[in-house]
């Protein structure tokens, strides 16, 4: 099965679904579990919100007003978010990676520094 189907059939589908194999009406909790079938329906879903899902164009665009992601031609053909502050998707995901690096250097050495008072504090114990 394709992605688009495996979307279909275990995202999209209600409280019931068929199986792709034998097409038997399963819900999704008696499906079986399957790692790379798991994978791959992860991969659809995360393709989805990738694509705009009115022009099924690759969202490139982050408007920080709206706080939403959007594709070019919802900008020039519908206007949208036109005088709105906005960054390119990549530059705001280099952006944030780096403050997440950052912020994640700060909190390790606070985590030292919170060890060593821990330890201060058993040895006068």
């Amino acid at each position: 099965m394709c992605c688009v189907c495996l979307h279909f059939v275990f995202v999209s589908a209600q409280s019931k679904t068929g199986c792709p194999k034998c097409r038997i009406q399963v819900t999704k909790k008696e499906y079986v579990r399957c790692r790379p079938i798991e994978q791959l329906i992860v991969k659809a879903s995360h393709d989805k919100q990738k694509y705009c899902a009115t022009h099924e164009t690759k969202k490139m665009y982050f408007c920080m007003k709206c706080v939403e992601p959007f594709c070019p031609i919802c900008m020039i053909e519908d206007g949208l978010h036109v005088d709105h502050p906005r960054k390119n998707l990549k530059d705001l995901s280099a952006l944030v990676s780096s403050r997440l690096k950052a912020i994640n250097e700060d909190l390790q050495i606070k985590r030292t520094q919170v060890e060593l008072v821990a330890k201060k504090v058993e040895n006068q114990c």
